[in-house]
């Protein structure tokens, strides 16, 4: 996945948590936890990520990224009720949490 999807996307679960935390930490720390998954298991959260990207083009002509934050959480919080989005934002979710949470004592 791309480094810029992946901060934003960071960054917007952290906002929508009000969790203030360096981004760029959390996502070093993301990769490394991604880097460690089975080889099988990359692949759905890679194309899970483009079908993201491709939902906010075709709802606002914009990848995700480039998104004000406000538009960001809205198609979260959308794609969180579908299934196939919801184990993937769980994921990002509980170790963005848990890793921003220990990063902003």
């Amino acid at each position: 996945m791309q480094k810029k999807f992946q901060i934003s996307l960071i960054e917007t679960i952290l906002k929508y948590n009000n969790i203030s935390a360096d981004a760029k930490l959390v996502q070093i720390y993301l990769c490394s936890q991604i880097n460690k998954m089975p080889d099988y298991m990359k692949l759905p959260i890679y194309i899970i990520g483009v079908m993201l990207n491709v939902y906010s083009v075709v709802t606002s002509l914009k990848i995700f990224s480039k998104l004000d934050i406000k538009k960001r959480i809205q198609i979260s919080i959308i794609l969180r009720q579908l299934p196939i989005f919801k184990i993937f934002f769980r994921f990002f979710e509980s170790i963005t949490i848990l890793k921003g949470l220990e990063i902003s004592k």
